[in-house]
């Protein structure tokens, strides 16, 4: 039976929101990450190992596997965690906790956070976070031993799918400018139709007054005036002095004001933010947003009104 091997590497747009608290929580398991690829090394030095050995270049396993961690566990360990703010200065240090009790964080923009780990040639786990553009969040995991580069696969996309951005809001981050473009031609027409000269049409005015006329009886009294008003009606006749008043369907009025608002939501669009430092707030504003435009406003001025036009057209 075939095996089923999970990619090492995965790329997954923004936009992220990711606070001093979800940091902590990756940062423990980034301790159990080094762990992981400190077993697979140390399966890869007794493979190197073993083979020596099979080849007569050493006499023991023992023997070989002393001389193979010289070697390997003297070159390629690195653990690193870097901040890099948006005036280009950064933060370093082995570890993501390191990072957050830094006194210097209190003033730093972070733009991007890089971790890397490496143990020897083979084994190495990166994940980035960067707030560019739409934002994105990518890692890589490169393991000599398949079963723990698993391990680490399972761990790091749990803490991934507990904060990764649904598709909606993937949708809106990416396409902002095709649906503000879109919602504000729409605007824009209404606009012109609220704004533009009304056309002026009596013959509805006059018509009413001759249903009137005709209902009393056209007699001696209302004689000149019958004549009058119908030939207003036949001619389309305005008087100088008219001043129509505007009446702007109620329809119009909320297509308008509802494609504005969809207009501005669609630019005002959540940005991938490490909230730590100074844009602790942002994110904060960001997640109240967020909730504010896709799931209060919905529910209170949108939803509502379209069940009660669903409810008008099947009457009809």
């Amino acid at each position: 039976m075939g095996q089923l091997y999970t990619t090492g590497e995965n790329n997954i747009d923004g936009p992220w929101l990711i606070g001093k608290e979800d940091l902590a929580d990756l940062d423990e398991i980034l301790k159990s990450v080094e762990v992981k690829l400190s077993e697979s090394l140390e399966k890869e030095i007794h493979h190197i190992a073993l083979e020596g050995v099979e080849q007569g270049d050493y006499a023991t396993l023992d023997e070989a596997l002393e001389k193979k961690r010289k070697y390997h566990y003297r070159s390629n360990q690195k653990s690193n965690a870097t901040l890099i703010s948006k005036n280009g200065k950064f933060l370093e240090d082995n570890t993501i906790f390191g990072l957050l009790k830094d006194p210097k964080l209190t003033d730093f923009h972070p733009k991007e956070l890089k971790v890397i780990i490496e143990k020897g040639l083979k084994n190495r786990f990166s994940l980035t976070v960067s707030t560019v553009y739409d934002g994105e969040l990518k890692y890589s995991i490169q393991c000599f031993d398949h079963d723990i580069q698993e391990e680490i696969h399972y761990a790091i996309t749990n803490w991934i799918e507990k904060h990764r951005p649904n598709k909606i809001k993937q949708f809106w981050s990416q396409n902002y400018f095709i649906i503000g473009g879109l919602f504000g031609f729409i605007t824009l027409i209404t606009f012109i139709v609220m704004v533009q000269e009304p056309t002026v049409d009596l013959k509805k005015l006059y018509g009413k007054e001759i249903q009137e006329i005709l209902k009393q009886g056209v007699n001696k009294d209302n004689h000149d005036k019958a004549i009058e008003i119908l030939l207003r009606y036949t001619t389309g006749y305005i008087p100088e002095n008219f001043l129509p008043v505007k009446k702007i369907s109620s329809l119009v009025i909320q297509i308008f004001s509802i494609s504005t608002f969809l207009t501005l939501v669609s630019i005002l669009r959540p940005k991938t933010t490490i909230g730590i430092g100074t844009t602790k707030q942002i994110m904060k504003f960001y997640k109240f947003y967020v909730n504010l435009v896709l799931i209060t406003i919905p529910l209170t001025f949108i939803i509502p009104p379209l069940i009660d036009w669903i409810k008008a057209l099947a009457k009809i």
